[in-house]
């Protein structure tokens, strides 16, 4: 579709002004270099947005990369240094290494408020770019990634049990992205997403 070609095109000439690029992948998932795979990632050392292109999403993964590379941009070099710090953390903690639960709670935090200034900037980008892409559901599933980021912290693992991104789930999700998944969780979403984790 052309739409999603001109957004492509811009994507890499505006990377390209900050000497980043882009890596379309032909595969379903990519590798992020530190043990994990997932359909894409923006990482300022590598200075890439790397996206799999096999991936049934690949265009709100694309549109998701490069508005944590807007939030780059906007963002002092402080708060990038704590958010970078935070990743570590979290890594750390996935792979099971052992660290202090308050570091843990504090970098599970500034990683669920990284994503929500990425998401909350979305739907902008798909309305401007006209780019074929429900919005009220990404909006639904936006949230659920961030709530996802508060089970990772409590079992130390992704889910290992199937898919939470189905209706009965996101039916439970907010129809705008929602600043207070940020801090907290209901129970009655918890509840929804522990089978996906036990």
């Amino acid at each position: 579709m052309k739409i999603s070609k001109d957004f492509i095109q811009h994507v890499r000439d505006h990377l390209k002004e900050y000497d980043f690029r882009l890596v379309l992948a032909k595969s379903k998932q990519v590798n992020t270099g530190t043990g994990f795979r997932c359909s894409g990632f923006f990482d300022e050392y590598t200075r890439q947005i790397r996206v799999a292109m096999y991936s049934s999403q690949w265009l709100e993964v694309l549109v998701h990369e490069y508005c944590h590379f807007l939030d780059y941009l906007d963002s002092p070099r402080k708060e990038l240094d704590k958010e970078n710090s935070a990743v570590h953390i979290c890594k750390r903690h996935m792979s099971g290494d052992i660290c202090h639960p308050i570091s843990v709670k504090s970098a599970f935090y500034r990683i669920r408020l990284a994503e929500w200034k990425a998401e909350k900037r979305v739907p902008s980008i798909i309305r401007q770019w006209n780019l074929p892409i429900n919005i009220q559901r990404y909006i639904r599933e936006a949230n659920l990634n961030i709530c996802l980021y508060h089970m990772y912290m409590k079992y130390g693992r992704y889910n290992t049990k199937g898919n939470p991104v189905n209706s009965k789930v996101l039916a439970k999700m907010p129809k705008r992205i929602s600043r207070r998944m940020v801090s907290e969780i209901s129970d009655d979403i918890e509840k929804a997403l522990i089978e996906y984790f036990q």
